[in-house]
């Protein structure tokens, strides 16, 4: 495949995900979060900007507004079924920690993935 016809095939598959991105947001099943950020880090390379507030948006709302909260007062927030995409996700922005520490990620609070 010619340089070309791979951008052009790279912009179609950026294109696409972004869109199944956009129809999928309100979903906030870990599944749904982890399959959301392991497209957001496929496409962080060309288009940077939708990437990182996903996210951002993950960390700060999801993980930090939701999840975190939930563990602290000792509830459950996941069946046994959810344990692998949830290990997924956290290998995912763990993977992605170097863009946080290069600054195009967030840092959010002591409850921040490490």
């Amino acid at each position: 495949m010619s340089g070309s016809a791979q951008r052009g095939a790279a912009a179609d598959l950026a294109a696409r995900l972004q869109k199944g991105l956009a129809a999928a947001a309100a979903n906030d099943s870990i599944a749904a979060v982890r399959s959301r950020v392991l497209a957001e880090v496929a496409l962080f390379d060309d288009v940077p900007q939708t990437p990182q507030r996903e996210l951002e948006r993950v960390v700060r709302n999801w993980w930090n507004g939701k999840l975190a909260p939930a563990l602290e007062n000792g509830r459950g927030v996941w069946a046994r079924d959810d344990a692998y995409a949830l290990f997924e996700l956290l290998h995912a922005l763990r993977d992605k920690h170097h863009a946080r520490s290069a600054g195009t990620l967030p840092r959010a609070s002591s409850r921040t993935f490490h």
